[in-house]
């Protein structure tokens, strides 16, 4: 079965949260590839992957309950975020949120909701406004969970009560079992273990380096642009494709060690726009494009640059630190981006008379 998903969604995830093994937080995945890009629009930016994962269903019953059950038996940190995140949860139902409370109802039948302490109660970290919550047995409070998360309404609702909240603090005991969860009709799957086998959904330039280089050069002199202007957009075009990408990189090699084969093709194709840029920077110059960057600094040196046949610098650092044997990374894909938001500022100042829309001046 493939698995689809974004580095959107796990930067997305990881930003909101302080999470000290961020490599293996679950986010969510998709079984239909149209589905995932309906919602993000560019199938360039979806990754797939086709390994096997052993997946729990949080929805599956008494045998999701018993699971849980263990889960919260065998690891107290686990039993202890489920009572905090429940307490917390009527605590906000507490603040005339009825379809909070009726999840509740729904959760707590045939238990009965638990009454909140005296006053005073729970407002020293970690301790419960509603203590019943402690007594409860593993079982009872596996299957209050279970029913109460069946019956939330609310996407946002959904986010802030899901299983990925119990096991934050400690994701190793649940990974011993399984790879990820399912949870109200969605797959979340530990992210490393997702960019171990993966790989971009859209492979354009080939399978090698070379191969890339050799699509881009292709790719750009097969463009017939009117005008100096229109290849300055073109070029900034290329430019900001791979600011982009080198964004997401980055954040990635931050957090890890070794290169994640997925991101393999990311660097390729970053290389394929500096490609396409030499051939756009040289046509710039030759149509008389000089006059209109004259007035700027950053996008002038890199212009010629890329002119001259040369690439990037920042882009050379790029390639050595992530494609060599033993390559340690060491920031290159963030001076890129630091370097490319320098021209994108520049380029604002460049009249928009010269910045036509490169795809209209083709010919």
């Amino acid at each position: 079965m493939s698995y689809y998903f974004t580095l959107g969604e796990f930067l997305e995830g990881s930003g909101r949260r302080h999470d000290r093994t961020p490599l293996t937080m679950p986010i969510p995945v998709h079984a239909d590839a149209q589905n995932i890009q309906s919602t993000i629009g560019s199938a360039a930016d979806i990754l797939v992957s086709d390994k096997y994962f052993n997946i729990w269903d949080i929805g599956a019953g008494e045998t999701a309950q018993a699971r849980l059950a263990h889960f919260l038996t065998a690891t107290q940190m686990y039993r202890l975020s489920l009572e905090l995140l429940l307490d917390k949860a009527l605590l906000a139902a507490e603040d005339d949120d009825t379809a909070l409370a009726a999840a509740l109802q729904e959760g707590f039948k045939g238990i009965g909701l638990p009454q909140p302490a005296m006053d005073g109660a729970g407002s020293d970290v970690g301790e419960l406004a509603h203590p019943m919550l402690e007594h409860l047995s593993a079982e009872d409070i596996a299957g209050v969970y279970i029913r109460f998360c069946a019956a939330l309404k609310t996407s946002e609702q959904t986010a802030r009560y899901q299983f990925g909240n119990i096991i934050a603090l400690d994701r190793g005991p649940f990974y011993k079992e399984f790879d990820g969860y399912r949870f109200r009709g969605v797959n979340y799957i530990r992210f490393d273990k997702l960019l171990e086998d993966a790989h971009r959904m859209v492979i354009d330039g080939g399978r090698f380096l070379d191969d890339y280089v050799a699509s881009g050069k292709q790719q750009a002199e097969s463009r017939d642009l009117s005008s100096a202007g229109a290849y300055l957009q073109a070029w900034l075009q290329a430019d900001r494709a791979q600011y982009l990408r080198c964004a997401d990189v980055d954040v990635l090699l931050s957090l890890t060690k070794h290169m994640p084969p997925a991101l393999k093709y990311d660097i390729f194709f970053i290389v394929e726009q500096e490609t396409i840029k030499q051939v756009y920077a040289a046509k710039c110059l030759e149509m008389g494009g000089a006059e209109l960057i004259a007035h700027t600094v950053h996008i002038k040196k890199a212009i010629a640059h890329n002119a001259a046949g040369e690439n990037s610098d920042n882009v050379q650092k790029l390639v050595a630190e992530t494609l060599a044997p033993d390559a340690a990374y060491s920031g290159a894909a963030q001076l890129f981006v630091t370097a490319a938001q320098n021209r994108h500022l520049e380029a604002e100042t460049v009249s928009a008379h010269a910045l036509p829309d490169a795809a209209s001046n083709a010919s």
